[in-house]
């Protein structure tokens, strides 16, 4: 991966540095919130994901919760 990639150039690519200036969608934030969720054991294999409950965690609305989860 090429770390020094300019933003726009066909190599580019989006590392943490360039994700700070990024400003998440809340869709994109629901997806690593759950992710983060998953990975730290939060939900375990077989946790039943409940769209009103991840909402309620989160402080979101329902599609983007809907949308980060495929």
């Amino acid at each position: 991966m090429n770390d020094t990639a300019a933003v726009g150039s066909p190599t580019a690519t989006f590392t943490a540095t360039q994700t700070a200036t990024h400003t998440a969608s809340k869709s994109e934030q629901a997806y690593a919130a759950v992710k983060t969720r998953i990975v730290d054991g939060s939900y375990s294999p077989g946790y039943r994901l409940v769209l009103a409950k991840i909402t309620e965690d989160l402080g979101v609305s329902v599609v983007p919760v809907r949308e980060a989860i495929p």
